[in-house]
């Protein structure tokens, strides 16, 4: 597979050491690359995720697939390839640009907390982030996020949400972590509540490859 030869080759131009984990993971990315290449771009295909420790190469091997993968959408742009953070600002920004040009209803939930709900001009309810997850859709056929982490927990349940959206579009996601999917955020107050839908869909959808 062309993504393995180029790997071994610029692991041989920049004279870096060969290591087995990442050859590894270039190959199970390779397989991932071929499958996302075929015309029937199910959504019920596994996404990937590369994780170890601080070192290991994870971005590089993140960057070498972004570039070097086949997998295209109908714009012909490139891979969205972002760290997490930037495509959380990123996200909010769009989430901000949606709701802009949205009317802004206030309802009160059954615990009495004031919400935001927007609605079109029609008073159709809309769901903004499944706006947003259309968007990203849209314009890129593969979605890279270098460095998944849970810091914030807010982010947290955006972001959960927002990958739920794009697993139905049939964009392919690729994210590395530190951590598998099911030790995101492990110890964290409240993590079944705001981090275990998002972990939870990571466990299902992901074929985790450490290195």
């Amino acid at each position: 597979h062309a993504l393995v030869e180029s790997w071994q080759a610029s692991v041989k131009q920049l004279a870096l050491t060969e290591d087995a984990s990442q050859l590894a993971a270039v190959r199970a990315l390779a397989a991932y690359d071929e499958a996302s290449s075929l015309s029937d771009r199910c959504a019920l295909r596994p996404w990937a995720y590369i994780y170890g420790p601080v070192g290991s190469g994870k971005t590089m091997l993140l960057d070498h697939f972004a570039a070097q993968s086949r997998v295209r959408g109908p714009s012909t742009k490139p891979p969205l390839r972002q760290h997490y953070h930037d495509f959380v600002l990123s996200v909010h920004a769009r989430l901000h640009e949606q709701q802009q040009r949205r009317e802004k209803v206030v309802r009160r939930t059954l615990q009495g907390l004031e919400v935001y709900e927007y609605s079109d001009k029609d008073g159709t309810s809309v769901d903004t982030l499944v706006h947003v997850a259309a968007q990203i859709s849209r314009d890129h056929a593969l979605l890279c996020i270098d460095e998944l982490c849970v810091t914030d927990l807010a982010d947290a349940l955006v972001m959960g949400r927002l990958l739920s959206a794009i697993l139905h579009t049939g964009t392919r996601v690729v994210c590395t972590s530190n951590q598998p999917p099911a030790k995101l955020f492990e110890s964290g107050a409240n993590r079944a509540r705001y981090v275990g839908a998002m972990s939870a869909l990571l466990l299902r959808r992901c074929e985790p490859v450490r290195v």
